[in-house]
């Protein structure tokens, strides 16, 4: 069902003609960086947020009522601490981001830059961008996987998930479908 939506085979792959077709309606297989905002925009972003908005209005508050009544420095202190809580919370998340989004960035270096598939019934060493739906990729022991990709055949296959879901053991691999609406990550095919 799968190979005749894709129109591919299983045992000889996409025919040159398919894979042009399928590069120019699918385009090539490459992870499509996020836009990115300047870093003030998001430290801005987590200064205002809604929980440091109220924050920054109750030191704002307690700063006029000292301008008020300067008889006691109790409204100054709880400004000043207020703020500089908002101010600590929001480069801490920021922090937060930044770690973040350089993990997301080191996941591109997982893709491999080459990759085996079967086209026109031949093994071919391709760039792993030039993958497409329907491709036929052989997997070897040691190989990164270059895609998303549905099992057709396997032998006793474990892959190693560990930089995304932290499992220390390799996971093994079946052929069979998964069911209706089971999640991606937990999938064994």
């Amino acid at each position: 069902l799968l190979c005749s939506r894709l129109r591919s085979d299983q045992k000889t792959g996409l025919t040159s003609k398919q894979h042009a077709i399928h590069l120019e309606e699918f385009g090539p297989n490459e992870l499509t960086p996020p836009a990115k905002q300047p870093w003030w925009v998001t430290l801005f972003s987590h200064m205002t947020g809604f929980f440091s908005l109220l924050l920054w209005l109750a030191s704002i508050m307690s700063f006029i009522a000292f301008a008020l009544d300067q008889s006691t420095n109790d409204n100054l202190i709880l400004g000043a601490v207020l703020a500089v809580v908002v101010i600590l919370t929001g480069l801490f998340s920021y922090y937060q981001d930044a770690k973040s989004e350089a993990i997301m960035d080191g996941f591109k270096n997982f893709l491999p830059e080459k990759c085996i598939v079967v086209r026109d019934g031949a093994e071919k060493e391709i760039l792993a961008v030039n993958l497409v739906p329907g491709d036929l990729v052989k997997i070897t022991n040691g190989s990164k996987i270059p895609a998303d990709i549905r099992l057709v055949s396997s032998d006793s296959l474990k892959v190693n998930n560990s930089s995304l879901t932290g499992e220390t053991e390799a996971q093994p691999r079946r052929v069979a479908p998964e069911k209706q609406g089971s999640q991606l990550l937990e999938a064994r095919n």
